[in-house]
């Protein structure tokens, strides 16, 4: 089901907090996702608000099991009530809980557009809220960018205090795995929930700005970045200085077989 969340530009005060918005799933949660910006005036994001996107395996209806089964969870739905606000650091947007989390619980899942390869390489389409998944044998990408929820907020840290899993439940053939968050630990209330985004993610992404997660054993710090710069930089000077030297050469023997290869 879909609902467009419309952005208020009323900002409300609530217990010393400026809620801009107070909830950003207009009722498609079972809790008001709250938007709170102590930091600036930035509005928060317009997109369309999706608790669906269009392994661990639940239970489905291929199952003798009643809903209330122990191995049906994350179909539920979200169930703990969280809140989007606005970082003091520069991070941007950022998820935090509104009551104590246990370890191992459902936070929420990934949801969005469901993108096909081709659809994925339009040159409109960013990678930013990028998630790859399976639909049976078939690699898709979930993009939240304009239609999405609360998990779209998540910020990376090295030091993470949730992971996603891939989780189906469908009873069809051609299962749809849903990316779904889930605690690692304990989460107090007030704490901010993160991810990891992933080895592969930074790989693509550490040329252009460094991780400001603020761990102690932070991976992907600006001194890596500006490593990983001269890396390239490096790399490049090469394959440039490769490319002069073979273009020299085929340029000046046109009969020679063997300079043409260089």
């Amino acid at each position: 089901m879909w609902r467009t969340s419309q952005m208020s530009r009323a900002r409300l005060l609530t217990h010393g907090k400026k809620i801009i918005y107070p909830d950003l799933s207009n009722g498609s949660e079972r809790f008001p996702v709250q938007v709170v910006n102590d930091a600036d005036t930035a509005k928060a994001p317009e997109f369309s608000y999706t608790t669906r996107i269009w392994p661990f395996v639940e239970c489905s209806a291929a199952c003798t099991c009643s809903l209330q089964c122990g191995n049906r969870v994350a179909q539920k739905g979200a169930t703990i009530p969280i809140e989007v606000f606005r970082t003091c650091d520069g991070r941007g947007w950022a998820v935090r809980a509104l009551r104590n989390i246990r370890r191992g619980a459902f936070i929420g899942e990934y949801t969005g557009e469901l993108l096909s390869d081709a659809e994925t390489a339009r040159p409109e389409r960013t990678d930013t809220y990028f998630f790859e998944t399976r639909v049976g044998e078939r690699l898709y990408t979930v993009d939240a960018r304009m239609y999405g929820n609360f998990t779209r907020f998540i910020n990376h840290s090295c030091r993470p205090n949730a992971t996603v899993g891939m989780v189906v439940w469908e009873a069809q053939l051609e299962q749809l795995s849903h990316i779904c968050i889930f605690a690692t630990e304990n989460i107090p209330k007030g704490v901010e929930i993160t991810i990891s985004y992933g080895q592969s993610w930074w790989d693509a992404k550490l040329r252009l700005f460094s991780c400001r997660c603020g761990h102690s054993n932070c991976e992907y710090t600006e001194e890596r970045r500006k490593a990983e710069l001269l890396r390239l930089t490096s790399h490049l000077g090469v394959d440039a200085h490769t490319r002069s030297v073979s273009t020299v050469s085929s340029s000046s023997s046109d009969d020679s077989d063997e300079m043409r290869s260089v």
